[in-house]
């Protein structure tokens, strides 16, 4: 039991510290592609920047909106915390073929149940704004998932099959196209970020989180950037460190080089043309 508790506690602090340097690396990346210097000044070149960030976050002072539950302000961020740890579980189970089925189907349940935690975030922020961006966390959440957990429910079709042909291999490459997309959406990564427009909602959902709360919020957040990154890996090519790095490197990447979709276009683009084309393709994954 205390050992079981001992690798829980390690692998949590491994886990923030890897999202910690996610958003080092993040900031790094939109400087190098601004031109600008970044963060540099802390020490060993701004390593330690993360660190700093944290501690002066959690210093801040704990503000409560006017007319909003306490439990329900306070809990939901601890809820998005522990939808990371219960992924994480489910992808150390992925090599374990007796129990893959299981470990997608556990997937596709954590990644709906985060739906009501981002709502429930937009709700009790009692603020226009933060209601506004809760909702639309939550269409253009519920709206990319079903793609997400029918590209997951594809791959246990392929898996099955040893033969590697031509159309296999063009169904790889149009699942890897889907999955990039659904991903995007469901961590909120530009240009899909719309939740947090800053030009008309002024910050988002969490416009009215503050203090260990919003660290929380931000960590549920790039928690899953490394969550769906390390999964695509599993996936699509060998599980490694480096090619994580590579399709985390990427994701940030698009934050400076692609421009944010109009809110309307990207809910029609879902269910109009990406949502027929994922089901197609099940079908024939299922049928191969």
């Amino acid at each position: 039991m205390i050992a079981s508790l001992f690798l829980i506690l390690i692998s949590i602090l491994l886990i923030l510290i890897a999202i910690a340097f996610i958003t080092l690396l993040e900031r790094k990346i939109l400087a190098l592609t601004q031109l600008r210097v970044g963060p540099n000044k802390v020490v060993l070149k701004g390593l330690v920047q993360p660190l700093i960030d944290g501690i002066k976050l959690l210093q801040k002072h704990l503000i409560l909106p006017y007319r909003s539950y306490l439990e329900i302000f306070v809990f939901i961020p601890f809820l998005l915390i522990r939808v990371i740890i219960l992924t994480w579980r489910c992808i150390w189970r992925f090599p374990y073929h007796s129990i893959y089925w299981i470990s997608v189907l556990l997937l596709i349940v954590l990644f709906s149940v985060r739906v009501y935690g981002i709502f429930l975030i937009g709700w009790r922020g009692a603020s226009k704004y933060a209601f506004i961006g809760g909702i639309r966390a939550c269409a253009q959440r519920l709206s990319y998932e079903v793609r997400l957990a029918l590209v997951l429910l594809a791959t246990i079709f392929l898996s099955n099959h040893r033969h590697v042909g031509t159309l296999r291999r063009i169904l790889l490459i149009g699942r890897f196209i889907l999955w990039i997309t659904s991903i995007l959406a469901e961590t909120n990564r530009a240009p899909l970020d719309l939740a947090e427009g800053e030009r008309e909602l002024i910050r988002g959902l969490n416009i009215e989180h503050g203090s260990f709360i919003l660290a929380y919020i931000l960590v549920g957040e790039y928690g899953m950037v490394l969550s769906l990154s390390w999964i695509t890996s599993l996936i699509f090519l060998n599980s490694n460190f480096l090619i994580v790095l590579f399709i985390i490197s990427i994701m940030l990447l698009l934050r400076s080089t692609l421009p944010r979709l109009r809110y309307d276009k990207l809910i029609r683009l879902c269910w109009t043309f990406l949502l027929p084309i994922a089901l197609l393709w099940s079908i024939i994954c299922y049928f191969i």
